[in-house]
């Protein structure tokens, strides 16, 4: 069983400013459209974005939640069809929980035209203060179970007024949580009343709350409130038939369906914020739209028996249920020979703009979702990030006119068909690991011996992974800029192409390797000193980056010849990250815990604080996340 706040859904609908307007087209998110009140199609949200948190693996006396792994999934796919660009956390800590919050509010919560959407899965509780009420809880991994330790579980359980604190703090006019829990909706005021008038309703604000019970009920692990939210928005929650599911519809709903399947024992509630300033309005989910007259066409239902037992119209059902699938797989089929067309497009001696052509025809040819496959959707959202690479393509700039400043070349010159990666010898040797004055992560301070191995100059920029991975995805766009966006597992695969490519092996650094060549033999704060002062000249961080990443180079390197190790983008180790492993590590060439989600990552970033981008600075995120603050280096052994 799961005591959970199993599906926290944020949907924000923001305004694109001007200002704004590349960051958006480098999104290829697609609007939503609905006729207003004179039936003119009139765009409802630019953007839509979701953040898609699950926390199962909990390691201070909660039960652990399998359950959820199979929910955020189905989640993820099911929003990702529907136009959403999916953000995933996974398991996060008090820290990266808020983190994610911050994170993606900051990035996406401010604009009034987009659709923001962020579910949490984990556990959920509701606690009794002294002063007396309720306060409901979302539970991150490392939080403490209250029944063993109440003070433990305060100090990094996360409230329902932070929640409540993170909503007004969206600048958008639409918001809905969505919780597969039971505990306390002191924030919010319980309703009945689902809209009339869509057209109305999506002018005014809100900021809406659905929970699946109310609180001391148990939600169990193999969630019926999730079966029920992904059945709703697939169409069974538009009750009125007009093609769209609102929040108020959906939490009428799930609050009919979760009682019924659950016998009584989960009472569902949904409401709004209690400010009349947010309690007007209602979000929107376009569930209509049908095949175009080139997708197959599903077959009528069957006709009833006319008396007595019979199975007959199941067969029947289960006949031209496969004679779809089959149409759907020849469907299928054209969709991948469009993709290898327009693929085909890219390598001819053409304008930008006509390859450009080619992807955004692919995508209007192939836009239905086959329900049988998620191959078609994949297609579209690699076919996405390509209309926007050769949108924003800019021609290389050659050496001689170049405006970024080059960087020193490395000592044993440039790989062979990556422009500009050059490879730096890093000699063995001892350093002292970690930091006195830093976090509890950093410490003990202690004697570490690694090997020789290379390393990268340079981040990899933009143009070495479009080289190595024939694509480019980065939020920031420049040849010379590092790549960003970057999940491990991106950061991995290009360390398997590029060890293909060469026959060399590359990977990333260790945590270990990545410091030491850090410090170069410093034992500052940073290897230019130990003062914000030094700081600027070593990197990028958020006092001096102007909010965007920089051409790779043009800051001071260390002793090592190496670059922007301080800023810039983080950098993504090969270590699983542990909060107390320096303790247990090992002396010569550790390689981090042999288990544990998260990976390490270092050296802090365009938007980071200073006290983040010290040498001995440690943090960490999942293997699958990828943010504009992320990107890689790699070595040779």
């Amino acid at each position: 069983m799961r005591l959970m706040i199993n599906d926290l859904i944020v949907l924000t609908f923001a305004a694109v400013t001007a200002g704004n307007a590349q960051a958006v087209g480098s999104r290829g998110i697609q609007p939503i459209r609905l006729p207003n009140e004179r039936g003119e199609q009139v765009e409802l949200y630019r953007e839509s974005h979701a953040l898609v948190i699950g926390a199962s693996d909990y390691t201070a006396g909660w039960p652990r939640l399998q359950g959820v792994k199979k929910d955020i999934r189905d989640v993820r796919e099911l929003l990702a069809r529907q136009g959403f660009n999916v953000v995933m956390v996974e398991d996060p800590t008090f820290e990266r929980l808020k983190k994610a919050f911050d994170d993606f509010i900051n990035r996406y919560g401010r604009d009034p035209e987009n659709r923001l959407l962020i579910y949490f899965s984990g556990h959920g509780h509701t606690d009794r203060p002294s002063y007396g009420g309720e306060m409901g809880y979302i539970v991150p991994v490392d939080a403490a179970n209250p029944n063993q330790d109440r003070n433990a579980f305060l100090d990094k359980a996360l409230d329902m007024q932070q929640v409540e604190v993170y909503a007004r703090r969206i600048q958008s006019k639409h918001a809905l949580f969505l919780f597969d829990c039971c505990f306390s909706g002191s924030i919010f005021s319980l309703s009945k009343a689902a809209p009339e008038n869509i057209s109305y309703k999506t002018r005014q604000p809100v900021r809406q709350f659905i929970t699946a019970g109310s609180a001391d009920e148990q939600v169990p692990d193999e969630s019926f409130f999730c079966r029920e939210l992904l059945a709703a928005l697939r169409g069974e929650g538009d009750r009125n038939g007009d093609g769209y599911v609102t929040g108020s519809e959906l939490g009428e709903f799930l609050q009919e369906k979760v009682i019924n399947y659950t016998r009584e024992s989960q009472h569902p509630q949904y409401g709004k914020i209690r400010d009349r300033n947010l309690d007007q309005g209602d979000f929107v989910f376009q569930i209509s739209g049908g095949m175009s007259s080139q997708s197959p066409t599903a077959p009528p239902p069957p006709s009833p028996g006319q008396s007595g037992f019979s199975v007959e119209d199941l067969k029947k059902k289960a006949a031209e249920q496969e004679a779809l699938k089959a149409q759907w797989e020849s469907w299928l089929g054209k969709i991948r020979t469009g993709y290898s067309e327009a693929q085909a497009v890219e390598k001819l001696d053409l304008p930008a703009a006509d390859k450009a052509l080619a992807w955004q025809r692919f995508i209007e040819a192939y836009g239905e979702d086959d329900t049988f496959s998620t191959e078609d959707e994949a297609l579209r959202q690699q076919a996405r990030k390509q209309l926007e690479y050769w949108r924003n393509y800019q021609p290389p700039v050659t050496p001689a006119t170049q405006a970024p400043r080059e960087y020193v070349p490395g000592r044993t010159g440039e790989v062979a068909g990556v422009p500009g990666l050059q490879m730096v010898p890093i000699p063995s040797g001892s350093f002292m690991m970690g930091s006195e004055n830093g976090a509890n992560t950093e410490q003990p301070v202690h004697r570490v011996t690694v090997s020789s191995f290379e390393m990268s100059a340079t981040e990899i920029t933009q143009a070495q992974w479009r080289a190595v991975m024939g694509y480019n995805f980065s939020y920031f766009k420049g040849d010379h800029l590092p790549v960003e966006m970057m999940s491990w597992d991106d950061a991995m695969r290009f360390c398997r192409r590029i060890s293909e490519k060469t026959g060399q092996r590359y990977d990333l650094p260790t945590e270990a390797e990545w410091e030491y060549a850090c410090r170069a033999g410093t034992t500052t704060t940073y290897y230019t000193g130990d003062t914000e002062k030094d700081l600027d000249r070593a990197g990028w961080y958020r006092n001096n980056s102007g909010n965007s990443t920089h051409p790779v180079g043009q800051k001071t390197a260390n002793a090592f010849g190496l670059y922007d190790m301080h800023g810039n983008v983080w950098e993504w180790c090969q270590d699983r990250y542990g909060d107390n492993y320096y303790s247990k590590r090992s002396s010569q060439n550790p390689t981090g815990p042999g288990s544990g989600s998260a990976r390490v990552i270092r050296g802090g970033g365009w938007n980071i604080s200073a006290p983040f981008c010290r040498s001995a600075s440690r943090s960490n995120d999942y293997p699958y996340s990828g943010y504009d603050d992320v990107g890689f280096r790699v070595v040779r052994r």
